[in-house]
């Protein structure tokens, strides 16, 4: 019988309405991603939803949302 191993997943929602430094925040994906699935779910504007697309579509997925939620 072989059992299998899965690992975790981690969500990261994000909503960003100015320019931010993404240095410290990819830094911390990368560490992440050697110990669990990394799915960003971003809600920014599309101005800064493709900044994050272009700096990590390539290494987590990157997903964009409406830009209102249930309301939100």
């Amino acid at each position: 019988m072989t059992t299998a191993t899965h690992r975790p997943a981690y969500v990261l929602p994000l909503r960003h309405d100015r320019d931010a430094d993404l240095t410290e925040l990819t830094a911390y994906l990368r560490w992440l991603s050697g110990r669990a699935e990394v799915v960003v779910v971003d809600g920014s504007a599309p101005r800064w939803f493709e900044r994050h697309r272009r700096a990590w579509g390539g290494t987590w997925p990157c997903t964009s949302l409406p830009t209102r939620i249930c309301g939100v």
